[in-house]
């Protein structure tokens, strides 16, 4: 029974702390749609034109930054010494790859802003 308790506790604080950092997250979204729709003096067209192209921007740049970071791991966790040169020359490239999306998706905002 004590280790039902415990368990259920413990289960309490982790969904606790998930809910909490989902809606920290939400309040810098918030926070940051406030802030830049502040800042650019959006009128009401202009936001409803501007936010559908921003957000999947940030969501498609949002992915490459966490597929970046995965990549950056992994080659924390593997020392660069213990990989082969042909692993090394992958996940290089793989970087690479990754940046020249990134920027893509960068020009592919100003354009899509722009037109």
């Amino acid at each position: 029974m004590k280790k039902i308790i415990i368990l259920f506790i413990f289960l309490s604080f982790q969904l606790s702390s998930g809910q909490e950092k989902t809606e920290k997250i939400e309040k810098m979204k918030a926070l940051r749609i406030a802030f830049i729709s502040d800042k650019l003096e959006l009128t009401t067209e202009e936001a409803e034109k501007f936010w559908p192209v921003f957000n999947q921007f940030d969501s498609k740049h949002f992915e490459l930054q966490r597929q970046k970071k995965r990549l950056m791991q992994e080659l924390n966790v593997n020392e660069v010494t213990s990989l082969s040169d042909k692993e090394v020359q992958n996940l290089m490239d793989q970087e690479e790859k990754i940046e020249t999306e990134i920027r893509q998706n960068k020009r592919s905002l100003v354009k899509s802003l722009q037109g």
